[in-house]
């Protein structure tokens, strides 16, 4: 099986969410499911699981509008996230954290990971009213 960058799927993603939308969206998780539906339906996508993958992608897609920015982190960095010891989550959402992100290791294909078998790690904010 072919594994593909995260970037390049949200990139891909991206472009088709130029077309469909005339507009940035507001939310962009509600926008990600309504991409998702509609590209599923034309790319005759009928399991869940790529349903739901194709979604997350999607809302990412999104979220990164004005610019897809991607972190690609080397095997030696990966390391020295790997033995950090993560105890304490912070009371408030960092400003890093604020905006949407995506950080993948560079060769996926050749067995790099950030941690067990993820290779990219994504999120975006949307504040809750």
């Amino acid at each position: 099986m072919k594994t593909f960058q995260a970037s390049t799927i949200t990139r891909v993603l991206f472009e088709e969410a130029l077309t469909f939308f005339p507009v940035r969206p507001l939310e962009a998780a509600e926008a990600g499911q309504e991409l998702a539906a509609h590209l599923g339906a034309c790319w005759g996508v009928e399991n869940a699981a790529s349903r739901d993958l194709i979604m997350v992608h999607a809302s990412l897609a999104v979220a990164l509008w004005e610019r897809l920015i991607v972190h690609r982190l080397r095997p030696a960095a990966v390391e020295q996230i790997q033995s950090c010891n993560f105890v304490r989550l912070p009371a408030i959402t960092p400003r890093l954290l604020q905006g949407a992100w995506l950080l993948e290791v560079c060769h996926p294909e050749r067995g790099e990971r950030l941690f067990g078998d993820t290779f990219a790690l994504g999120s975006f904010y949307e504040e809750q009213i």
